[in-house]
């Protein structure tokens, strides 16, 4: 029997157990990833009041908070597919057009 569709496979399953039975039964490493985002961009937003004066380190500091809430985002919000349109008109004719819709950077079987 197959698993219901969005359940962790086995590995997932037994990684998470893991991580459980190390940080206890509560711990969640997406909540943890959250935490520790949230906790470096309090750093950066106190740095920045500071007015710190190095304009590279700041950038640099930006960005990398900026990579890891997108991390973080990449679990809680859906993947979209990037999709081509493209109108067919048959004999020329603009009134009787057809649209092709196609999932771009999928290779077909």
């Amino acid at each position: 029997m197959a698993r219901p569709v969005g359940s962790p496979n086995k590995s997932k399953q037994r990684l998470l157990k893991s991580l459980q039975a190390e940080y206890g039964a509560e711990f969640d490493p997406v909540l943890k990833m959250a935490a520790n985002c949230a906790r470096l961009q309090s750093l950066v937003d106190a740095r920045w009041a500071e007015g710190a004066s190095d304009p590279d380190i700041d950038v640099t500091l930006l960005l990398q908070t900026n990579k890891e809430w997108d991390r973080v985002a990449r679990y809680v919000t859906p993947q979209l597919k990037s999709v081509e349109l493209t109108p067919s008109f048959d004999d020329g004719d603009c009134s009787d057009t057809s649209w092709t819709i196609k999932v771009v950077g999928v290779t077909e079987k």
